[in-house]
């Protein structure tokens, strides 16, 4: 999504894609009524929201701000399911979402391994546009480095904490 003009909050969604009907579900109860859509976005007319959106910037300079990273492991895996949702894709067994910004892709890797993931975050120079399984096309826009985060799934790279009551020395592995 993006903020444009202002007192405008634009969330892309093609009414095939995978995330129209939960956005449109979930905008509805925030505000309480059906939001417009064009037929390509979600236009959300409120300065305030779009007053707070702006200071995550472009595309490339977005970031997850501490108050979402410091939430629930519960609340992060809605955050992270709504941005699959929204940048993310399924192929198979692989999920992931796709940035232009380095400090987002450090951000949903940090969300990632709060949920109990392990995530592999990796660059490429975008020199073509990406196409995404559900049709929708992200423009290789100034030809700004794409950072890919994959989630693996898999128990040998997931990790937990917990406290133990430890009375003793400890040594670096």
């Amino acid at each position: 999504g993006c903020a444009p003009g202002p007192d405008q909050v634009v969330i892309s969604q093609m009414p095939q894609s995978k995330g129209f009907r939960p956005y449109r579900e979930l905008l509805a109860r925030i505000f309480g009524r059906e939001v417009c859509h064009t037929g390509k976005n979600f236009v959300i007319g409120r300065r305030s929201l779009h007053d707070y959106l702006v200071q995550f910037g472009h595309a490339h300079e977005k970031f997850v701000p501490e108050l979402v990273k410091d939430m629930s492991a519960r609340q992060l895996r809605i955050f992270w399911d709504f941005y699959v949702l929204g940048d993310g894709y399924h192929d198979g067994n692989r999920e992931g979402i796709v940035t232009s910004s380095s400090r987002m892709a450090d951000d949903l890797q940090e969300v990632a391994q709060k949920i109990g993931f392990s995530a592999a975050v990796r660059c490429s120079e975008s020199v073509t546009d990406t196409v995404m399984s559900d049709g929708r096309v992200i423009l290789a826009a100034n030809k700004r480095p794409q950072y890919t985060i994959r989630l693996s799934r898999t128990t040998s790279r997931t990790w937990s904490v917990r406290r133990i009551d430890y009375d003793g020395e400890v040594f670096c592995v």
